[in-house]
């Protein structure tokens, strides 16, 4: 299943019991992997009637496990359905015909069912998924798009052979930013010498399981703090970025991926600093390198927030 001609659906679970309403919407993706597995393990009890003591018994059921990463285009008519499946509630404002949405890190997490076709007559469904990781890489460009990754974690997937019931609305028309409208600013500076770079930003989950000898997980939760981590690529040509991570200097990052003022992606991360790390220096034609960098929350923001300049006055999963 590779190519952006491969749709999912994806609708949103008021909790984490199966959702009523099957109203979903259709994105593009490059991929979808992974899905619910169960291992086997030892069980010498329910093995019985054992023919030596050496032998292996027969195995028991172990616990389930559940989890999907998703490869998608960081395209900005579509990435909204993407943010608020991973970040839940936007904060939306503007009027007609140009309104902006903003999502940020740290609020109430949000379910979500996914479905996806896999040949005629064969339909998986993924039930109670919460977002684990989101990651941007601005450097693994494909067919013409940044390449995003989202991992989920799940509480059941159901195969079928045919569709769900419910309104799928059509997936928006791909939409590429413009090269001239898109920059990383850093400490308040547009372009320089960044030319690429990537984040994650990563949740603690937990699937709790009901102590009735089930094993069935009935809710995913978060159990820590999260982390955003990343990489700088910049062109060396000034001493700005050591100088950062030598002296640990606090600083804001701006990514904007814009096809004009009022319409595009722009992710915040308002208070970042690079590590002071082994300078890692390559590149064919100018000195190159990498750093790494950590962001974190503070009383007033929280650590990344995201926002669709969009003509959509509201981003439904309907």
């Amino acid at each position: 299943m590779l190519g952006l001609e491969t749709t999912v659906s994806i609708g949103q679970q008021a909790s984490a019991a199966d959702p009523t309403t099957l109203a979903r919407q259709s994105l593009n993706v490059y991929s979808i992997t992974g899905g619910q597995g169960e291992n086997f393990v030892d069980d010498e009890i329910l093995g019985g009637g054992l023919n030596n003591a050496s032998d292996p018994t027969a195995p028991a059921p172990g616990l389930d496990d559940h989890k999907i990463t998703i490869k998608f285009p960081l395209c900005i008519a579509q990435a909204p359905w993407w943010m608020a499946a991973f970040f839940g509630a936007e904060v939306a404002s503007g009027t007609t015909p140009d309104y902006e949405h903003l999502w940020a890190s740290g609020q109430a997490l949000p379910y979500i069912f996914l479905e996806h076709k896999m040949q005629t007559g064969r339909y998986r469904r993924h039930f109670g998924l919460v977002g684990e990781s989101l990651t941007i890489d601005l450097d693994s460009e494909r067919e013409g798009f940044a390449q995003c990754e989202a991992t989920f974690v799940g509480l059941k997937e159901v195969k079928n052979s045919a569709a769900l019931t419910g309104v799928v609305t059509a997936a928006p028309t791909l939409d590429r930013p413009a090269a001239k409208l898109c920059s990383v600013i850093y400490n308040s500076v547009a372009g320089g010498d960044l030319i690429g770079g990537k984040f994650t930003f990563a949740r603690k989950l937990k699937r709790y399981r009901a102590a009735d000898g089930t094993g069935t997980p009935y809710s995913v939760e978060q159990s820590g703090k999260s982390t955003l981590t990343g990489t700088l690529r910049t062109r060396c040509r000034a001493d700005t970025f050591y100088d950062d991570g030598v002296g640990q200097v606090e600083r804001a990052l701006q990514l904007k991926l814009l096809k004009s003022s009022v319409r595009g992606m722009k992710f915040d991360l308002p208070h970042m600093r690079i590590n002071r790390t082994p300078i890692d220096i390559n590149g064919a034609d100018e000195i190159e390198q990498n750093y790494e960098f950590r962001a974190w929350q503070t009383t007033a923001d929280a650590v990344l927030s995201a926002t669709a300049l969009s003509g959509s006055a509201t981003i439904a999963f309907s």
